[in-house]
């Protein structure tokens, strides 16, 4: 991704609008990012539940979303992701695992930033690519081959990811304990209690 800065080390967002207290983690961020492993553990040491869009979208579709994309196309599948998001963004003492794109529509981000910490899920635009490469199940965006496909969507979203986030982990420079704990920090300092 030329040009862009990628942070040294975990960063934090100043928090915005900070509710008096958090009912749940939103974690946003690009498909490959390390949001799926950092939630699993989030919601492991919370003792809290974790909740995947992407999971939700397949048990609702009946199929791999890759397969729903090659049969119904995009837009089908990002109006069932906003069913998604309503359904989940009411559950309390969750850690819920949102799609790359769930962002890019203002609706999805109004539901789920209410009473949640949204936390911004990065990695150095090198591991994305060859975390996708490795994975054959993941459906391109709209370019013909994944470098340009990353590079272009990424490029559109990372404004998005860094308007609602209101923490930022980078999974390329942190091993999983440091993000975790940076996490973990936020969400004690509004009075959430781990385990």
């Amino acid at each position: 991704m030329e040009g862009y800065s990628w942070p040294r080390e975990v960063v934090k967002i100043p928090l915005k609008n900070q509710p008096t207290i958090f009912q749940r983690l939103v974690l946003v961020g690009f498909r490959g990012s390390g949001k799926t492993t950092l939630g699993k553990e989030l919601a492991r040491l919370l003792n809290w539940n974790y909740l995947s869009t992407d999971e939700w979208i397949e048990a609702r579709a009946g199929c791999s979303i890759a397969d729903f994309v090659k049969r119904e196309g995009w837009p089908p599948l990002r109006r069932i992701e906003g069913e998604a998001v309503r359904k989940l963004s009411d559950v309390c003492e969750a850690v819920i695992d949102c799609g790359g794109g769930v962002v890019e529509d203002s609706s999805n981000m109004e539901t789920l930033v209410k009473n949640a910490l949204v936390v911004w899920v990065d990695a150095a635009f090198e591991d994305i690519y060859n975390r996708l490469r490795r994975e054959r199940n993941r459906p391109l965006l709209n370019a013909k081959d994944l470098r340009t496909d990353v590079a272009e969507n990424y490029r559109r979203r990372e404004p998005l990811y860094r308007r609602h986030a209101q923490v930022y982990v980078n999974t390329s420079e942190n091993p999983l304990e440091e993000c975790c704990r940076r996490i973990l920090e936020e969400l004690r300092s509004a009075g959430v209690q781990a385990g």
